[in-house]
């Protein structure tokens, strides 16, 4: 039986088109977990990561899932019996973000050691390195055409290369701390990024100008996530907070309150009537976008998330 799941990390999406039933979580503590959306019970525990997991995608319908971790490393591993199928090496510091082709053949991946990586997924081969920022690279999303990635660095940069000879494209300069996460919206013309300088912007990747800044968390933006719609975003901040935006005219909709510390990870569900929020609290919470109402907490994990 095929497993509808969700994954919850530093990326995050959701893969069905409403509420999945499942969801799978990585920690600090080397774990991931599977989780029951509808009465929060872990049916599961996955080990084999000797560092924090910060970096996870859901493949083959839920039948494997690929994640990467602190220990350099980034694991294949089979989902309903937790097998490690393979262990791709080649970074030489943590590894932050990870993204994976529709065809499932092929992955990306960004990590401290200031590089982007190719990988092909069947035999472990590295298929290029892409190098020129000058710091770790804390984020990566791959364009709707799946030519471009768009990253973002701790040397305060954003930067979209071609993935098919690693050319750096365009540099986005603005941001005055580090960015610590990118987005792209799904017609593939703007771009969003979060940064320790407390802003979120909006860009035209066209020609890197920066659209709009947006004001209002008091600490590190986390994560930076376009509704499909691409009018409306969600961000997440080391103040605690979920921030719900109108992308126009910069309005903050709504602030969410719940959580008791950093809150990194969030994801939209397609029908956007859902979000799922991880934080350094331990604790995961499901949220109604509607009116920012908590509809369950999920704990188990023993670190942050």
């Amino acid at each position: 039986m095929k497993m509808i799941i969700l994954l919850i990390i530093i990326t995050m999406s959701f893969l069905s088109a409403t509420l999945p039933v499942y969801f799978i979580s990585g920690c600090a503590d080397s774990t991931m977990k599977l989780w029951r959306i509808s009465d929060g019970v872990c049916l599961k525990t996955y080990k084999g990561h000797d560092e924090n997991v910060r970096a996870l995608k859901i493949i083959d319908d839920g039948y494997k899932m690929l994640t990467g971790s602190w220990d350099y490393t980034l694991k294949m591993w089979r989902v309903y019996d937790g097998v490690v199928l393979r262990t791709y090496t080649g970074h030489t510091d943590q590894i932050y973000g990870v993204e994976v082709f529709r065809n499932e053949e092929y992955a990306l991946s960004c990590a401290f050691d200031n590089t982007i990586k190719h990988w092909r997924l069947s035999d472990g081969t590295c298929i290029r390195t892409f190098t020129g920022h000058t710091d770790g690279v804390r984020s990566i999303k791959l364009s709707p055409d799946e030519q471009y990635v768009l990253s973002g660095s701790e040397d305060k940069t954003l930067k979209y290369w071609q993935i098919s000879n690693g050319t750096c494209i365009r540099t986005f300069t603005g941001h005055t701390d580090w960015v610590g996460t990118v987005d792209i919206s799904y017609d593939g013309i703007y771009a969003l990024s979060g940064s320790l300088d407390k802003t979120m912007k909006y860009w035209r990747i066209s020609d890197g100008t920066c659209l709009r800044t947006f004001t209002g968390h008091t600490n590190w933006v986390r994560t930076v996530t376009f509704f499909p719609n691409a009018q409306e975003a969600l961000s997440t901040s080391s103040d605690r907070t979920i921030k719900h935006w109108r992308i126009s005219d910069g309005t903050c909709i709504r602030t969410w309150t719940g959580h008791t510390d950093n809150i990194c990870p969030v994801v939209i569900s397609p029908d956007t009537a859902y979000a799922l929020s991880a934080s350094w609290d331990k604790t995961i919470k499901l949220w109604r976008i509607s009116d920012g109402t908590c509809l369950r907490t999920f704990t188990g994990h023993t670190q942050r998330i």
